[in-house]
């Protein structure tokens, strides 16, 4: 959407930022997700510091809280669909 411009309305957009920070906390928590399911299922393997599981899921929630955090996401996100007008 961000590639096709002319299709989409512009970059910068209120319309296009609300849709990127959909799917920005949509990535976030299916990894997350998966992360932790992958350490339950190795048991106390996954928990290890010597593990990739467990620098895995350390690096995918340092990024969700280094881009923001999820509920300040949300709160531009409705923020955005509050603003609508409703046809």
């Amino acid at each position: 959407m961000f590639d096709h411009s002319e299709r989409y309305g512009p970059r910068w957009s209120d319309e296009l930022l609300a849709k990127s920070r959909i799917a920005k906390i949509y990535a976030a928590e299916i990894s997350i997700y998966i992360t932790n399911k992958a350490m339950e299922l190795m048991g106390s393997y996954g928990y290890v510091r010597e593990g990739l599981v467990e620098k895995y899921w350390r690096d995918i929630k340092e990024t969700q809280i280094w881009l923001g955090g999820a509920q300040a996401g949300r709160l531009d996100i409705a923020r955005y669909f509050s603003n609508i007008e409703t046809i």
